[in-house]
């Protein structure tokens, strides 16, 4: 239980719905087995569930803070970091997409200058079913590219042929996963003293267009939402 929390970066909600389903399907093969192994015991029961938490306090990341990460990033040459950074803020996606992006996602000729967008290729996202839903993304060149020159450059520099755009140099160069990007966030919250987290840069991308003059029903567009209603979660105007 406790290395779950500690190391897995679950909440302690999160390991009280796992053990519940755990504990579910051993009173399942409890119910199965019974004649062919009476003495079976669903021991998950035993377990003591770590104790509620409240929800995460939201953090409404400014500009100022997200450019000091960028150039503490910078300065000590983590360009893969500093490009992911730079993704997230100019494209709000989630971590679980962030991972599916290719070095051939932002390119001139994904360029749209009508927009001032790079525009992907449908990637997964989240959505309804087991597998959520197909969708193209949008990334404001203007943000990400100082940063993705950079990375581009330095993957050259270490030679790197992985086609997934970040990744990890755990155990060799691996695609990214989203184990990295928790890593990172943890990594980023130390930085700036705050709680920094994936999703806030999505609130970040939202906040940033709708201050640059973008109607919300374009801004719902551009984060994927079915309902202008939850896009307005998402902008921190004061």
């Amino acid at each position: 239980k406790d290395w779950i929390i500690n190391t897995q970066n679950l909440s302690s909600n999160r390991v009280r719905q796992l053990k519940s389903t755990i504990s579910s399907m051993s009173n399942f093969i409890c119910d199965m087995l019974d004649e062919e192994y009476p003495n079976f015991k669903n021991i998950v029961n035993k377990i003591k569930p770590p104790a509620k938490q409240d929800v995460r306090e939201k953090t409404v990341l400014s500009n100022e803070q997200v450019e000091n990460l960028l150039n503490i990033l910078v300065e000590n040459k983590k360009y893969c970091q500093a490009c992911a950074v730079a993704c997230l803020a100019a494209s709000g996606v989630r971590k679980g997409e962030i991972i599916q992006f290719k070095t051939d996602f932002l390119t001139e000729e994904r360029y749209d200058k009508d927009t001032g967008f790079y525009i992907t290729p449908e990637i997964r996202c989240k959505g309804a079913g087991k597998r959520g839903k197909v969708m193209t993304k949008f990334v404001i060149r203007d943000i990400v590219d100082p940063y993705l020159k950079l990375w581009l450059e330095q993957r050259k520099e270490l030679g790197i042929t992985c086609d997934n755009l970040f990744i990890s140099n755990y155990n060799g160069y691996q695609p990214a996963d989203k184990h990295t990007i928790d890593s990172w966030m943890l990594t980023f919250s130390k930085l700036l003293k705050t709680d920094v987290y994936a999703h806030a840069f999505r609130h970040y991308a939202a906040t940033w267009l709708k201050k640059n003059g973008v109607e919300i029903s374009k801004i719902r567009d551009f984060l994927g939402h079915n309902d202008s209603s939850t896009t307005e979660i998402y902008i921190d105007i004061g």
